[in-house]
C-alpha cells in the first residue's frame, strides 16, 4: 500500500496442483482503503479470474488471516470489508472452491513483490509463460522455496 499516492498494488498468482506458476496478474489500484479492504479486493479479483478462466476446483491461499477468518466467519459484517467479503463468499458458494487456508507471507513472496512493484505503473499487467525479467526473479525464485 501506497498512502501518499492513495493507492495499492493488486496481485495475483495462479499455480496448478504441482506448484508451478501458470499465471500472474497485477494492476495498480488508485484508492485509499485498509489493508483488509484492499486483501478483500484482491481476493474476489482471484476469485472473479478462476471463475471466468474456469480453473476449477481451487484452494485460495491468503496471508492475511483477518480476511480468511471473515470469509469463513457466519457473521455478516457492516462494512466497506464485509460488502467484500459477502460478494466473496456468493460466489465462492457456486464454483468449486475446496478451500480457503491462511499462508505465511513468506508463502506469498512472488504476491508480495509484484504488488509492490505495480506501485510504479499506472496499467495492469498478466503474464502466461513468459515474463519480463523483473517478474521473472520473483517466479523463479518462489519456484525455488
Amino acid at each position: 500500500m501506497d498512502s501518499e499516492n492513495n493507492c495499492f498494488g493488486l496481485s495475483m498468482v495462479i499455480k496448478n496442483h504441482l506448484g508451478m506458476v501458470m499465471a500472474c496478474s497485477s494492476q495498480k489500484v488508485v484508492r485509499l482503503v485498509s489493508p483488509c479492504v484492499a486483501e478483500a479486493m484482491t481476493t474476489l479479483k482471484e476469485i472473479i479470474f478462476v471463475t471466468d478462466t474456469s480453473l476449477q476446483p481451487v484452494n485460495i491461499e491468503l496471508d492475511a488471516l483477518n480476511v480468511v477468518n471473515l470469509i469463513k466467519s457466519d457473521l455478516q459484517v457492516a462494512t466497506d470489508v464485509g460488502l467484500v467479503i459477502c460478494d466473496i463468499k456468493d460466489r465462492l458458494n457456486k464454483m468449486g472452491c475446496i478451500a480457503v487456508v491462511f499462508v505465511p507471507r513468506l508463502a506469498n513472496v512472488v504476491v508480495y513483490n509484484l504488488s509492490k512493484l505495480m506501485l510504479a505503473y499506472d496499467d495492469g499487467y498478466y503474464w502466461t509463460e513468459s515474463y519480463p525479467p523483473s517478474v521473472e526473479r520473483f517466479v523463479r525464485d518462489d519456484h525455488l522455496v
